[in-house]
């Protein structure tokens, strides 16, 4: 449990880097998150471990993608250069596949959604392609009547 903890910290403390690079302090961090500017500097500090209620309100205040806690292969190497020796080889092993699992679903995810935009836009071409000829339709083909 550990290695997430140690994960979960070293994200949060790169996200809330990028929002000061983005020029929000740390006090309008805690703001914006209903906590103390003290709170954020002991998360930040290591003095605290982040929860998970903080973390997701943190994740849902600011929009960001909760999955680069997983997947960031930075953060990922620091980690596991953390611990130079894993506790159980076979666990290292699964972890590799698991994230190996999860980047190609990431890639499998962000193929489908450009193929969703693809066939969005050619939606919205065949409708107004429709509606044109519906509409030219309706005053060529009208029979006389009476």
């Amino acid at each position: 449990m550990e290695k997430i903890s140690i994960l979960k910290s070293k994200w949060f403390k790169k996200e809330v880097d990028k929002l000061q690079s983005g020029g929000m302090s740390k006090a309008d961090i805690a703001r914006q998150l209903d906590v103390l500017p003290q709170y954020i500097n002991s998360l930040m500090s290591g003095a605290r471990n982040i929860t998970d209620q903080f973390l997701d309100k943190f994740i849902e205040t600011y929009n960001i993608n909760q999955f680069d806690l997983f997947v960031n292969s930075e953060s990922r190497g620091e980690v596991l250069s953390d611990n130079k020796e894993h506790p159980n080889p076979h666990a290292s092993a699964i972890e590799d596949k698991l994230l190996d699992l999860i980047s190609q679903k990431d890639t499998i995810i962000r193929e489908q959604a450009e193929e969703i935009g693809i066939l969005k836009h050619t939606i919205v071409q065949l409708k107004q392609e429709s509606a044109g000829r519906v509409s030219g339709a309706e005053s060529s083909t009208l029979a006389d009547v009476g």
